[in-house]
């Protein structure tokens, strides 16, 4: 087909003797999810307050300044220090599989210049082998929030020489809201929290764009008018769009831009 393209690429990646950084919560989920022992690197930089009596403050995290508790005011804690140390930590190994396909299509249709482009992840596998005293047991974080299992853009630019109509359009695939291996079994382990939410996934999210621009004759100016998440579409649940994972999600609304380019 005339100005078709299509590339397809296909990746197969395991690092053995990887050192890598993890999330705070996904330290505190190796120190506690360890078969072993809680004696283990992971337990070593999580660090919580010892038990005084009191209730509210007991085995919290030194980082910790505040609690709640349903029906009570807030509680303040005083910081005695770091909740954890995010540092890197040596892994048996880091495994990950999976295809992108880009595909592209350009050609001049009744005086325009028309220009498509779609581009699709497939995550097919992701393991983290983390636990230093199991090394072949791996957690599985395809479909974890950060890693959907699709994600996908496209974009159609369509120019008439004075008018020029962009539109792109970004797919975020579902993903869960907690560990997979709460949810569902994996190497032979059965789920270990499948009532924790009362739904398991956040939603399938698309964000749309568009984008004006026009161009006089003497090609001294390029006037733009722009709307970006024409829908105004939100994080779900309790997403913050900040940090690690919930940061695939766009935090900021519908967003109307313009400008003038001047060429000298």
């Amino acid at each position: 087909v005339p100005g078709l393209s299509l590339t397809v690429d296909y990746y197969n990646i395991e690092i053995t003797q990887a050192i890598s950084g993890l999330t705070g919560q996904a330290i505190v989920n190796a120190c506690y999810e360890d078969p072993v022992s809680l004696d283990n690197p992971f337990c070593a930089a999580v660090f919580r307050r010892p038990s005084t009596g009191n209730v509210f403050s007991d085995f919290t995290f030194a980082g910790q300044s505040s609690r709640t508790f349903a029906g009570l005011p807030d509680t303040v804690l005083p910081v005695t220090g770091p909740g954890f140390l995010n540092q890197p930590f040596n892994f048996s190994k880091l495994k990950t599989r999976g295809i992108d396909f880009d595909m592209a299509y350009r050609r001049k249709i009744g005086g325009a210049d028309v220009n498509l482009r779609g581009i699709v992840s497939y995550l097919m596998n992701r393991e983290f082998f983390t636990f230093i005293s199991e090394p072949n047991r791996a957690t599985n974080v395809v479909s974890v929030l950060g890693d959907p299992e699709w994600e996908g853009n496209f974009s159609a630019n369509v120019d008439f020489g004075k008018i020029a109509i962009g539109y792109d359009l970004k797919f975020i695939d579902r993903q869960l809201i907690t560990a997979y291996e709460n949810n569902f079994a994996f190497q032979g382990r059965q789920p270990t929290n499948v009532d924790g939410f009362p739904v398991r996934f956040y939603p399938r999210t698309f964000y749309h764009d568009a984008r004006v621009t026009f161009e006089p004759d003497n090609n001294k100016f390029r006037f733009y008018l722009g709307v970006d998440n024409i829908f105004d579409t939100l994080p779900p649940f309790n997403a913050s769009g900040v940090g690690e994972g919930s940061a695939i999600f766009g935090n900021i609304g519908r967003y109307f831009y313009s400008g003038v380019e001047v060429r000298f």
